[in-house]
């Protein structure tokens, strides 16, 4: 077997392995209360904010330090930034059109505030899917990229990425299931978006000497991604749910969890 097609099979575990079993797990509570949804969603916003300050801007700038100037590497990452948080945007708008041709006018009784809810919940959830799927192509790119150079090396990173990828399947199944989705569908939706991992993994092999240039700007994109959904989608429907203070102890528990995951 060749060591690029190992390199796609070891991502493809990293990737659809990793997300989909943190999805089981989301999916398993998401069908819970809807104080149990508001922090699990509050946990899972924890882990995108503290994974995209402790790891993936700083490794976005660490990388494209190397190559340029200060001043065009802030501007690269701030681009990045914007543009990743754009592409989610335009996913949400696309998402909200279509709801918005479906929706049937109706009073507002109590059945219709909590499909509103739901239909939020369900928006979250593929939002963050999204954001989770612009993530996951430059983490391929990353397995490939050192794959490329030492096998080893590409293993080792794949690992990590497989345990760092529990928790973001938690965040796409959570609010899907939440929102009334069928859990082996929300399984399968979290799996296909760790999938972008396998297409990275091929891309960073096929192009080793760039794969870190190009690494870091995804990066950095992804993390505008899942910023945006955070702050537009798993924030609101976490407080929405439960007003009181365990969206905020989850959120500070998946912001701690990230940075251990970093610090790894």
């Amino acid at each position: 077997m060749s060591d690029g097609i190992l390199i796609v099979l070891v991502s493809l575990a990293a990737g659809v392995v990793g997300t989909g079993l943190g999805g089981l797990l989301g999916a398993f509570l998401g069908g819970g209360s809807e104080k149990t949804v508001a922090s699990v969603s509050g946990f899972a916003a924890g882990v995108m904010i503290g994974l995209s300050a402790f790891e993936m801007v700083p490794s976005a700038f660490e990388e494209l330090t190397a190559t340029l100037p200060d001043y065009a590497v802030i501007l690269a990452v701030l681009a990045s930034l914007v543009a990743g948080a754009l592409l989610v945007a335009v996913a949400g708008w696309i998402i909200e059109f279509v709801e918005k041709k479906k929706k049937v006018v109706s009073d507002t009784s109590k059945t219709d505030v909590n499909a509103t809810s739901k239909a939020g919940l369900m928006r979250a959830g593929i939002m963050t899917a999204a954001a989770i799927a612009v993530h996951n192509f430059p983490e391929g790119v990353a397995i490939g990229g050192a794959g490329g150079a030492e096998l080893t090396g590409g293993i080792t990173v794949a690992i990590m990425i497989a345990l760092h990828n529990v928790p973001e399947g938690m965040a796409i199944t959570a609010p899907l299931t939440g929102g009334g989705e069928k859990s082996w569908k929300s399984v399968l939706i979290a799996a296909g978006a760790g999938a972008a991992t396998i297409l990275g993994a091929a891309v960073g092999f096929v192009i080793q000497d760039a794969s870190a240039w190009a690494g870091a700007v995804c990066m950095a994109a992804a993390a505008g991604s899942m910023l945006y959904v955070t702050a537009t989608s798993l924030l609101p429907e976490a407080y929405e749910l439960s007003h009181g203070k365990m969206p905020s102890v989850a959120i500070i528990g998946g912001i701690l969890c990230a940075f251990a995951f970093s610090a790894m």
